[in-house]
């Protein structure tokens, strides 16, 4: 196979618009909630402008903690403002992926990539949940991994003064997207240094180093991260990391670091930052997955190169195994999506969180999938969120013990709805927190519309 060199980048553009865009077609087309989860959050805060954004503290979290304010979200705000909500994020997801994509294919032609390979690898990666995350959901990721890729651009082809000051300032604006691009875009500037080998380079890396120890050192990071991921299923979309990569994107990825060993010494960088990523994936943040399929995207790609090209004794053998490994990464890619915009709020929720809104204060405890859709109706805070998912006060049946962990924690409200009920918190009725709200001496029940009830702790409990 062989491609021609405009019509490879051609054809990345086209195929990373429609990835991007599957998400939000499918949720149209299902009638299920693009804004779910984390999304609900990012929209949130893309409401405010930069000055609220940047500088405050949350006051719909709990501990009151800063909030999880990015570049991305200063984009979407102002964007916004010429664009609906919706059109805005999907646009930007949109621009952003095409331009991602072909950073990361042009890189790789700068290190010296063959045009199928590196084309290959960005087909792998269109194909990876990781990236259907990043771009086709309301996700701030998508943004610090371009920048950290933009500057590996600028710095491999601009070799002057004015290419090394733009690509360090991508990597700074890489950097204030969280710490996990900051890591990310180290690694980048650690292998393009080494691979130029030049004094200015290792200067710049030394003055990325401090610049970020003194950020991170100051506080000034205002995106968290998630925990690390459990060693070694967790990092697999399939096992129910939800933003991981295929279970054959990891398989073809282990032939090819093995297909590659012979031409280590030129694929290093592959390797070392590879080794780097995973340990970031498992000890630091499973975010580091962003970076992560960039890298072994390229020994998945050398994996299906040795298939194409390597001689079989039975030719229908090679056909076989690659409609294999080809079905494979769609059946990941369909998992995933079907996962992802599949997801639905029921509108009775919605309904009694805009009820509540009207209430007095008071911390809401719910499920922590809906902690966020807690802060953008009822203004108010969610005892848990999807990031902090321990579900132990659901299960107290003793009704003055749960109301003591309820108000220890500063909670008033209970909203439970049916979806709680069949699976998403109890198995079954009467459970845990269920038999608790019988109790009419310690909770009082102050919202019931068909399927969604509000309890409130009494005032005589």
């Amino acid at each position: 196979m062989m491609l021609h060199k405009y019509l490879a980048p051609l054809l990345l553009c086209l195929f990373a618009a429609c990835v991007s865009l599957v998400p939000i077609l499918h949720s149209v087309y299902s009638g299920s909630d693009f804004f779910y989860g984390e999304s609900q959050y990012n929209l949130r805060l893309s409401k405010l402008n930069p000055f609220e954004g940047f500088v405050n503290t949350d006051n719909l979290s709990i501990d009151n903690s800063r909030m999880a304010y990015g570049v991305y979200h200063a984009i979407i705000h102002y964007l916004s403002k010429l664009l609906p909500d919706v059109l805005s994020i999907v646009l930007f997801g949109l621009v952003t992926g095409m331009a991602t994509i072909l950073l990361f294919y042009f890189a790789l032609r700068g290190l010296g990539i063959s045009i199928d390979r590196s084309f290959f690898a960005c087909i792998i990666i269109l194909f990876s949940p990781a990236f259907i995350e990043m771009f086709g959901t309301t996700n701030p990721a998508g943004f610090g991994v371009m920048s950290s890729l933009l500057g590996f651009m600028v710095y491999q082809f601009r070799k002057d003064f004015l290419g090394r000051f733009f690509a360090f300032i991508f990597f700074l604006l890489s950097a204030l997207n969280g710490p996990i691009h900051a890591f990310g875009a180290l690694v980048l500037l650690g292998i393009a240094t080494l691979v130029e080998r030049k004094s200015i380079g290792i200067a710049l890396l030394g003055l990325y180093s401090f610049l970020v120890a003194l950020i991170i050192s100051f506080g000034t990071f205002s995106y968290w991260s998630s925990d690390p991921a459990s060693f070694p299923f967790g990092l697999f979309s399939d096992l129910g990391f939800s933003s991981g990569i295929g279970i054959f994107f990891a398989l073809t990825a282990i032939v090819g670091i093995y297909v590659l060993w012979k031409r280590k010494k030129e694929y290093w960088f592959v390797y070392a930052s590879s080794f780097l990523l995973l340990i970031l994936v498992f000890f630091v943040s499973k975010d580091a997955i962003y970076y992560l399929i960039f890298s072994i995207s390229i020994f998945s790609s050398a994996a299906i190169f040795r298939f194409i090209e390597g001689e079989w004794e039975i030719s229908s053998l090679k056909n076989i195994l690659l409609l294999v490994v080809f079905c494979g990464f769609i059946f990941s890619f369909i998992s995933y999506v079907s996962s992802v915009s599949g997801r639905t709020y029921d509108s009775e929720l919605v309904d009694s969180l805009r009820w509540l809104r009207t209430a007095p204060q008071g911390a809401v405890l719910t499920a922590p999938d809906y902690g966020y859709l807690v802060q953008s109706y009822s203004e108010k805070q969610p005892l848990l969120i999807p990031k902090n998912k321990n579900l132990s006060i659901f299960f107290e049946r003793n009704p003055k013990k749960a109301f003591d962990r309820i108000q220890s924690v500063g909670g008033k409200y209970i909203v439970i709805d049916n979806f709680m009920r069949s699976g998403l918190v109890w198995q079954r009725n009467e459970q845990g927190l269920l038999f608790a709200l019988r109790d009419k001496e310690h909770f009082r029940l102050i919202y019931l519309k068909d399927n969604v009830g509000i309890w409130s702790l009494s005032d005589a409990g």
